[in-house]
């Protein structure tokens, strides 16, 4: 096929030819729709890497500014930027990091980690894209618990205390069986039945309470601990003590099992099976039983736990030391 125009003599491109060019301008065509896919896939990726890495870092930046509060403002947003930074975030000139202490429920009691990333783009600079910016945002509150559940170490156990006189953290005080004859004890604790109906009660003295454990919530008691201590009670208390021979109040290790987490109720415990409403809680540090006279020895501690829920809003709950450290964002 060729066809002389002119005087030239100019011959026209063969079909073969005109294939041959089309098939140029559709693997143009082609490269560069793959160039934008790599582009896609590589970049969008690196941001969604990015993002992931911010957003555990600012998590852990709050979660242990958090511990600090309410009453260490400073000392919490500095401990929330070291952690931040321990987590790779905040350490080059392309990261930037901040803190800030709010108010949720009490003064103060809030933090908020923020950090920013400039991700540099790799494939997609072809189509005039430099970089951009990745963000991520946490917030943790320091709060009284308003429920609690044994995990992570801490054990909740299945008594109500009553909420008496306060007492100095770390002093030595005594607890006994509310119906107990003698008056050895300082505060009065009743057995209450674990939540749930599936745990005995001898499985949650030794292993804490499994179910949640609700400010406001009504809980049955019954007579495991009525007049004395019980042999149930007994075994697991010294086996907490026994098992950590040589810690002490003001030098246990995190969850500790001689450190237990009590429900406390608000007035006198009642005859079980007479339920009770818990108020709030506290941690007991435990250091001796004495089954001759029916007392539990041990020592009151401050303690934030990890498992729990904090005091809901507009609900009063008395801060005897229990607190709940939790992300909120």
């Amino acid at each position: 096929y060729r066809s002389d125009q002119g005087s030239g003599g100019v011959v026209a491109p063969t079909p073969e030819y005109r294939q041959r060019g089309q098939v140029l301008i559709l693997t143009a065509v082609a490269l560069t729709v793959l160039l934008g896919a790599a582009a896609l896939v590589t970049d969008i990726g690196m941001l969604t890497i990015t993002r992931r890495a911010l957003q555990n870092a600012v998590d852990a930046g709050a979660l242990a500014g958090a511990v600090a509060l309410p009453g260490d403002p400073a000392g919490a947003r500095a401990a929330a930027l070291d952690w931040t930074r321990r987590n790779g975030v905040g350490i080059t000139s392309d990261d930037a990091i901040a803190a800030t202490v709010t108010t949720t429920s009490v003064a103060n009691d809030t933090i908020n980690v923020m950090a920013n990333r400039i991700v540099h783009y790799g494939f997609a600079r072809i189509f005039g894209l430099i970089s951009s910016q990745v963000r991520a945002d946490a917030s943790a509150i320091n709060a009284v618990a308003g429920s609690v559940r044994s995990a992570n170490g801490i054990s909740v156990i299945p008594w109500a205390v009553n909420n008496d006189a306060f007492v100095s953290y770390g002093q030595l005080v005594s607890l006994q069986p509310a119906n107990s004859d003698n008056q050895n004890g300082q505060f009065n604790f009743v057995s209450i039945d674990p939540p749930g109906g599936t745990q005995s009660y001898a499985d949650a003295m030794a292993n804490g309470v499994a179910g949640d454990i609700v400010v406001g919530r009504r809980y049955p008691t019954n007579a495991f601990d009525g007049r004395k201590v019980s042999q149930q009670t007994a075994s697991a208390l010294n086996s907490r003590i026994n098992s950590r021979p040589n810690e002490t109040w003001d030098a246990f290790r995190r969850g500790s099992p001689r450190v237990v987490i009590i429900p406390v109720v608000n007035g006198n415990i009642p005859n079980p099976p007479n339920p009770v409403v818990i108020e709030t809680f506290r941690a007991f540090f435990l250091e001796q039983v004495d089954t001759k006279n029916n007392v539990i020895y041990g020592r009151f501690v401050p303690i934030i736990v990890s498992v729990g829920a904090a005091s809901p809003q507009g609900i009063s709950v008395p801060d005897l030391g229990v607190h709940v450290v939790k992300l909120i964002r």
